[in-house]
């Protein structure tokens, strides 16, 4: 039985990937790059460029004020890598296990 991703593996990689990256990354275990931004739309939240673009204003202004931009840039940019491959390898182990399973 193959694996379809869950409202928790889209809520995990919300500020991750983009609804067509998403598509890209899971293909048919996910549902289309559309369907995807009309779930996050329903829920509330701003479009994956917004919300980054957010994120990432919003952590500067509350960064040391000793860091320059580019420094801080620099350390959320690379923060952000890491959890981003840590979401995307959780929900592939899910999907490995439950179709060892099933």
């Amino acid at each position: 039985m193959k694996y379809k991703m869950t409202d928790r593996d889209y809520d995990e990689l919300y500020l991750y990937l983009s609804p067509r990256e998403i598509k890209e990354e899971y293909g048919a275990m996910s549902k289309s790059a559309r369907w995807i931004q009309n779930y996050y739309k329903e829920r509330g939240r701003k479009t994956w460029k917004e919300a980054n673009k957010e994120l990432k204003d919003f952590s500067y202004d509350v960064a040391d004020i000793e860091v320059t931009e580019e420094q801080w840039l620099g350390f959320f940019c690379e923060l952000w890598t890491k959890q981003c491959i840590e979401n995307k390898e959780s929900i592939w182990k899910r999907a490995r296990l439950f179709e060892e399973l099933f």
